[in-house]
C-alpha cells in the first residue's frame, strides 16, 4: 500500500504527534488496595483467623450467612445458616478490630434452574425472614392480608 505523495506529510505529522504524546511522562497516582476476605465456613472465626485479619489489615469480610437450595416439595428455601453476629462480636471484642461484614447468600444452580417468578417472590420473603427476624412479625400480618395460602 503506497500512500500518495501529498498524504505523506500528514502521516509524518500524525506519527510525530503520537510519539510525543506517548513519551510524555505522567505522574501515576498511587493505587490504594483495600483487602477483603471471603469467610465461607458456618462456624465463628478461630483465634488464628482473627489474627490473620488484623495482621493483613483486612477491613471488609464477606460472610456467608446462608445457602438457598431447591427442594422439590417446597421450592427454593434457605438452608444451612450461620451466625454473623457472633463472628463480628468475636473480632470486635477479642481483637479490638473493626471490620465491615457483608452478608452473602449462596444460591445453588439447581435453584436457579427451577425457580419461576412466583417462587422468586416467595424466596425473597423467606430470605428477609431468615436474615431479619424482627421483620417477620410485621411481614406476617401483611402477608396474611395480601397473599392466599391454602395451608394456613
Amino acid at each position: 500500500m503506497d500512500a500518495s505523495p501529498g498524504s505523506r506529510p500528514f502521516y509524518l505529522f500524525l506519527f510525530i504527534v503520537l510519539l510525543i504524546c506517548s513519551c510524555s511522562h505522567k505522574k501515576q497516582q498511587d493505587v490504594i488496595v483495600k483487602r477483603a476476605y471471603y469467610y465461607w465456613r458456618t462456624e465463628t472465626a478461630t483465634s488464628d483467623e482473627r489474627k490473620f485479619l488484623k495482621k493483613h489489615d483486612i477491613r471488609k469480610v464477606y460472610k456467608r450467612i446462608l445457602d438457598v437450595d431447591w427442594v422439590y416439595m417446597q421450592g427454593a428455601i434457605p438452608v444451612a445458616s450461620s451466625e454473623s453476629e457472633s463472628f463480628y462480636y468475636d473480632i470486635k471484642m477479642y481483637d479490638s478490630f473493626l471490620v465491615q461484614i457483608v452478608p452473602v447468600v449462596f444460591i445453588t444452580n439447581r435453584t436457579l434452574e427451577h425457580i419461576d417468578s412466583y417462587d422468586t417472590r416467595q424466596l425473597a420473603l423467606r430470605l428477609v425472614r431468615r436474615c431479619l427476624p424482627a421483620y417477620d412479625r410485621i411481614d406476617s400480618a401483611y402477608e396474611r392480608k395480601h397473599f392466599y395460602y391454602p395451608y394456613n
